[in-house]
């Protein structure tokens, strides 16, 4: 027995108690055994008309002495069952990445929503701040003092207001920076996920 996928000592066939089983001779020769399609895993007990694939294409119907030969069975029928269940774990895989890239766009929402809650708060800490120092400033204005005290009192109102503007566009241009960051992962992740849903089809 040989071909592509087949090894040396592949496998055995073990009676046990009238039964017999096909075991893979090594862990390599597990991967390249189906019967009716499906993996032996580390051995399987055979049932007539069973179909065992080794390798990629070598073929054979497990046949019970005096049990009906019927129904007819061939290559293309085992190979389709092959062909069925590795359509199938292909399938459940897919959806499993699916699933998973779903998850991964919920947490990026979940973390952006977080970080943009935690950056309002202390935007309006900030402001708040600089609110009461304007207002501090404006209570003076309003006292009688000296006209040059006066004049420093507004320079100083006036670089808060500027400082205030400024910290205003940083905390903005942050915010759009960072859900920018936000939209483009979640464009991969849906880019990956149209491309399983065409592999899928």
């Amino acid at each position: 027995l040989g071909g592509p996928g087949i090894q040396k000592n592949h496998a055995y066939f073990e009676s046990k108690g009238g039964d017999i089983h096909l075991v893979p001779n090594s862990k390599e020769a597990k991967g390249q055994i189906k019967v009716n399609g499906k993996d032996i895993g580390k051995g399987v007990k055979l049932k007539h008309n069973d179909r065992i694939v080794f390798g990629a294409a070598s073929v054979f119907l497990f046949r019970m002495p005096n049990e009906p030969e019927d129904p007819a069975i061939d290559f293309d029928m085992a190979q389709d069952e092959v062909n069925s269940e590795l359509k199938a774990e292909q399938e459940a895989k897919l959806e499993e990445q699916a699933k998973e890239e779903e998850e991964r766009r919920q947490e990026l929402e979940r973390k952006y929503q977080e970080e943009k809650a935690a950056e309002e708060e202390k935007k309006r800490k900030e402001l708040e701040e600089y609110e009461a120092k304007i207002a501090a400033l404006e209570a003076m204005l309003n006292k009688n003092i000296e006209d040059d005290d006066k004049e420093k009192v507004e320079d100083k109102k006036r670089d808060l207001e500027e400082e205030m503007k400024q910290k205003e566009l940083e905390l903005k241009l942050a915010e759009e920076k960072r859900r920018a960051d936000m939209e483009e992962q979640v464009k991969i992740l849906e880019k990956k996920k149209k491309e399983h849903q065409r592999l899928d089809e």
